[in-house]
């Protein structure tokens, strides 16, 4: 009976960091969502024309094809299913509608020690949505495995910066170490801790709260 209502009180406790102020988090499970639900996440990416800004190399390698199938739905499928024990998968709503905002992932999780984190989030849901989205599922991610530190490989700029402005703080720069539609670019590497995560996430929720008692 103490087992089962610590489980319960365990769930309890995971369920309630994917609840924000601006989105809701939904752990994929396959056979739990409509049959269509990686496609849908995929076509967003096409949509927004981000596919090479999350596929950029690191596991997908372009043929001699007249249509590329860098990153294609095949790609995609492949990459988040199955979903196993080394990889969770976030998907991202908002939180005052029926609309995926994006989604989150992890990946080479080594329970008790390390993961690495991805973020696709839509344009329009850029700012507050994205933050808080980033924020949650590393709260969840660092309770579901114990984990002591959280990483962010990415050859954007943009993306480092976006990554700070979360929590994460700068480990490396590998200049030139990756070759994107023929350009090379650097590689940065940041990394966050559990206690970084809550500390940062109270300090952004402050930063709103203040801006918006001046508004």
């Amino acid at each position: 009976m103490q087992n089962a209502a610590r489980k319960e009180d365990r769930e309890k406790e995971l369920n309630s960091l994917l609840q924000g102020k601006h989105v809701k988090l939904w752990p994929y499970f396959r056979g739990y969502y409509d049959r269509d639900i990686l496609y849908r996440l995929w076509s967003l990416i096409e949509k927004e024309k981000a596919t090479h800004f999350i596929f950029h190399g690191f596991e997908f390698q372009s043929d001699d094809s007249p249509v590329s199938t860098d990153g294609d739905l095949v790609d995609f499928i492949h990459y988040f299913e199955p979903i196993s024990g080394h990889k969770t998968l976030l998907i991202v709503q908002d939180a005052s509608r029926d609309e995926i905002a994006g989604f989150t992932w992890f990946e080479g999780i080594t329970p008790g020690f390390r993961a690495s984190a991805g973020i696709f989030m839509r344009r329009k849901y850029w700012g507050n949505h994205a933050l808080e989205a980033t924020q949650l599922s590393l709260k969840y991610i660092f309770q579901l495995h114990g984990l002591e530190f959280v990483y962010a490989i990415t050859p954007w700029a943009s993306v480092a910066k976006y990554a700070q402005r979360a929590g994460f703080k700068p480990v490396a720069q590998l200049k030139g170490f990756i070759k994107i539609q023929q350009a090379y670019r650097d590689i940065y590497i940041l990394k966050i801790t559990e206690d970084q995560i809550f500390h940062s996430s109270a300090r952004a929720e402050s930063r709103l709260s203040t801006r918006t008692l001046k508004e």
